[in-house]
């Protein structure tokens, strides 16, 4: 059983990925801005658990965004 201290369970991080793939290039880009803005102004609040979720979904982003820069 998972627990709530994990930030992305591993059939979220799945639905993730697979999310993110469908995403245009420009989609994926807003995503990562829009997290990005909302992980700087929690920095601020020390919300360490909504930025450790944060911080994965950006990681996963970011891969994304790489994978599909190598194919280019």
């Amino acid at each position: 059983m998972m627990t709530p201290q994990y930030a992305a369970p591993e059939v979220v991080v799945e639905l993730t990925k697979n999310y993110l793939n469908k995403l245009s290039d420009r989609e994926l880009q807003e995503h990562f801005i829009k997290l990005s803005h909302k992980f700087s102004t929690l920095l601020n609040e020390g919300a360490e658990h909504d930025l450790n979720v944060l911080q994965s979904y950006l990681r996963m982003i970011a891969a994304e965004m790489s994978e599909r820069m190598k194919g280019k």
